[in-house]
């Protein structure tokens, strides 16, 4: 553009030249490295912070739940009368579900990075009450600190949440919560041959049958199978 006021006294400067300034500096492949390495460096990064637990942190957004926790992806929703060392009690038993040193590291990751996208809650109570103050998170079902299970109460709401929103959501074909999944010709399978026996109201099929009621059956089949598969007592 011309600056001085004056057209007549611009330079003009040929076409070739302002092409000749635009180009790179450097040749496409160590721009595309470069680009490749910030974009490994951002991952992680990010992955890191995934797997940095928070730490109770006092937040009252969602009362009666004053106290959050973040690890691995999943919000442990505290209500007052839960104590610090109950929270990061339910902290470690997440922690040694998805522990650091795995095989498979970048699979772990993808469930770990769905538990957090998709805004994974446990609601942690002493005695049960009013949940629609988190209706924001994707809630599967509550800890129950006053329970005499308490250790097989966390692992099976744990993998609830697993299995519905981290599996479920990176394996659709695998894991999907729908009747089209393998897991759910597995939980039919299962059923006909005698191996799971789950509560009668969730085997009464009708063509309106709530979608919902699946998705609970599912993630029943896959905490019994599971806890089989770790020699662990089912939380029954």
């Amino acid at each position: 553009p011309c600056r001085s006021g004056d057209p007549a006294t611009c330079l003009v400067v040929p076409a070739s030249a302002c092409a000749q300034a635009m180009e790179p500096r450097s040749s496409p492949g160590v721009v595309q490295g470069v680009y490749r390495g910030l974009r490994a460096a951002q991952a992680q990064a990010a992955g890191k912070q995934l797997y940095t637990t928070s730490g109770v942190v006092d937040d009252t957004r969602f009362r009666p739940f004053v106290k959050r926790t973040t690890v691995r992806g999943i919000r442990l929703l505290s209500t007052e009368s839960v104590t610090n060392k109950e929270i990061l009690s339910i902290v470690v038993i997440v922690e040694e579900i998805l522990p650091r040193d795995v095989a498979d590291r970048k699979q772990q990751q993808q469930v770990v990075e769905k538990l957090s996208r998709h805004r994974a809650g446990i609601p942690i109570w002493v005695r049960a009450g009013d949940t629609r103050a988190v209706d924001s998170f994707s809630i599967c079902d509550c800890i129950f600190v006053g329970s005499d299970k308490i250790e097989s109460e966390v692992v099976e709401h744990v993998l609830h949440a697993l299995t519905n929103v981290g599996l479920a959501m990176v394996w659709d074909k695998d894991w999907g919560l729908h009747r089209s999944s393998n897991i759910y010709g597995f939980v039919v399978e299962a059923i006909q041959r005698g191996l799971f026996t789950p509560e009668p109201s969730l085997t009464e099929w009708s063509p309106r049958r709530d979608p919902d009621t699946d998705r609970i059956l599912i993630q029943e089949f896959a905490y019994a199978a599971i806890v089989t598969y770790w020699n662990l007592p089912r939380n029954r």
